[in-house]
């Protein structure tokens, strides 16, 4: 359909079409505005709810409150959806419920980690700190909550995604119940959050394939939210608690994988912008992470960061819609330019045979692809690790001795010989080489 949208209708299911033409062209009508004013109200009144420094009631009484306001809200939803069929209410109010189960969730997380993480809750901001009054009401809290939420979640998919509904509430839950780990240790933290997004952008991509009701503006909506989860998470600690160099890699590294699953669902225009764009979070990546092993031995920073953003980048050349032999030649320059300056660095013979590896690593996948500057760039690393190790090996080599000097004797008079005998076929064969290659790319 070129000229319409798809949308679902709420009390069926079913796929229907509905004219394409953007809300600033179609104008706001009142029923709109007033869906429009009274979102932004609920949303204001959770804020004033979790914020808000009353003196009246307890932390617990508090979250019983906005557990009670999300229910109320998934269930005023679906009456409505159902009762009254009226579907745009019905899906303002879902989206509402929806979008505060991880905050429900968050807050649950605070609760059980002031009695059960062993962090001073005390050096928090107040609006930040949560306190239970007791391990038991806790627990029973944590235990019931989940289950209430649970339903909130599926009465919201319905409405938005009826055929997915399912499987966007298990993975919705999964996602959250990360929240409620009693841990704020940051290397955990950017382990949690990249798994988050993984998962969520491995599952969402899979069901939006299998479901066109995820494409619609509801699908959207359900779509985004099972990222909310992962963003609290990361924001929470990098907030109020500690962060270190694996957190900003393990973040950078999540960031990356969400712009490259986001691009594979955009026009080219757009999505070869985004690969552009995704080599920033991809240095980023590459830097905390080496970072975090350089920590054991300082070596090993130059090395990690190199291999890192090569494998990013030889994958955004597998999967761009442009530039791939750019993002090969980025590959390889970082790979063997990262392993050289290591060696200039620090030496050490195994720093020169990594450079060597690399470099025939390189050289073959240079000419697998049939580019001739990562053919190249493979051959100056190998030939620089190559140096190193014959350096070491004449290091060894006592040149006093008659037998070293014997051996060297024999071995160029051997050289000469094979020069002599094969000199114009490997001259041949490197002048077809030559020739082979001037059809590669560059």
């Amino acid at each position: 359909m070129s000229n319409e949208q798809i949308t679902l209708d709420v009390a069926s299911g079913e796929v229907m079409a509905a004219p394409s033409a953007p809300w600033w062209r179609r104008g706001i009508d009142l029923p709109s505005l007033l869906r429009v004013v009274g979102a932004a109200v609920v949303v204001a009144a959770i804020s004033a709810l979790l914020f808000q420094d009353w003196e009246r009631g307890d932390d617990l009484q508090r979250y019983l409150m906005l557990l009670a306001h999300t229910v109320m809200l998934g269930v005023t939803g679906f009456a409505i959806g159902h009762f009254l069929n009226e579907t745009k209410g019905a899906r303002t109010f879902v989206m509402l419920a929806v979008a505060s189960i991880p905050v429900n969730f968050a807050i649950l997380g605070a609760l059980g980690y002031s009695h059960f993480g062993g962090g001073a809750v005390h050096d928090l901001p107040a609006l930040a700190t949560w306190n239970a009054a007791g391990h038991s009401m806790t627990l029973l809290i944590t235990l019931v909550a989940p289950v209430a939420l649970g339903t909130v979640a599926l009465i919201g998919f319905l409405v938005l995604a009826r055929r997915s509904a399912p499987r966007l509430t298990l993975l919705y839950l999964t996602l959250n119940a990360m929240l409620l780990l009693p841990t704020r240790d940051p290397g955990l933290i950017g382990a949690l959050f990249f798994g988050a997004v993984a998962l969520a952008g491995w599952q969402v991509r899979r069901l939006t394939n299998a479901d066109v009701g995820l494409r619609t503006a509801e699908g959207f909506m359900a779509r985004l939210v099972q990222f909310a989860p992962a963003a609290i998470l990361l924001g929470r600690n990098l907030w109020l608690y500690s962060a270190d160099a694996f957190l900003y890699g393990a973040s950078a590294l999540g960031l990356y994988t969400l712009v490259r699953l986001a691009a594979l669902g955009l026009a080219p225009l757009w999505r070869r912008r985004l690969e552009t764009l995704s080599l920033v979070p991809a240095m980023a990546a590459a830097w905390g992470l080496a970072a975090t092993v350089s920590q054991l031995a300082n070596p090993l920073f130059l090395p990690v960061a190199a291999v890192l953003f090569a494998a990013m980048a030889v994958e955004l050349s597998l999967h761009a819609v442009a530039g791939h032999a750019r993002y090969r030649r980025m590959a390889a320059f970082a790979l063997g330019g990262g392993l050289m300056l290591n060696l200039l660095l620090h030496g050490g013979g195994l720093n020169g045979l990594l450079c060597l590896a690399s470099g025939v690593g390189v050289f073959a996948y240079g000419y697998g692809v049939r580019q001739r500057s990562v053919l190249v760039l493979g051959t100056i690393t190998a030939l620089v690790g190559l140096v190193e190790q014959s350096s070491r090996l004449a290091v060894m080599v006592d040149f006093a001795a008659w037998e070293a000097l014997a051996g060297i004797g024999v071995t160029t008079i051997m050289v000469a010989s094979l020069m002599e005998r094969y000199g114009a076929r490997l001259k041949a064969r490197l002048s077809e080489w030559n020739s082979m290659t001037q059809g590669w790319e560059n």
